[in-house]
């Protein structure tokens, strides 16, 4: 599509991963994760636009999303 031409969809754990550990070794005194994406309960998982399951599992130590 011509709206997203040159912009680069990743899942977001990892990118997620690289920005706790920096702001970690950076001395962030608390990480708080923000996103703007759906929630899908009761479906058995995420999908590619919908990733909250995958980061509050992968980030238990992260408190507040």
């Amino acid at each position: 599509r011509e709206f997203t031409k040159g912009i680069d969809f990743q899942r977001p754990v990892e990118p997620v991963r690289r920005a706790i550990a920096r702001a970690k070794s950076e001395g962030a005194d608390a990480i708080v994760l923000t996103g703007h994406m759906g929630l899908k309960p009761r479906t058995g998982g995420d999908d590619f636009a919908n990733s909250v399951t995958a980061l509050t599992s992968e980030f238990p130590d992260v408190p507040i999303f």
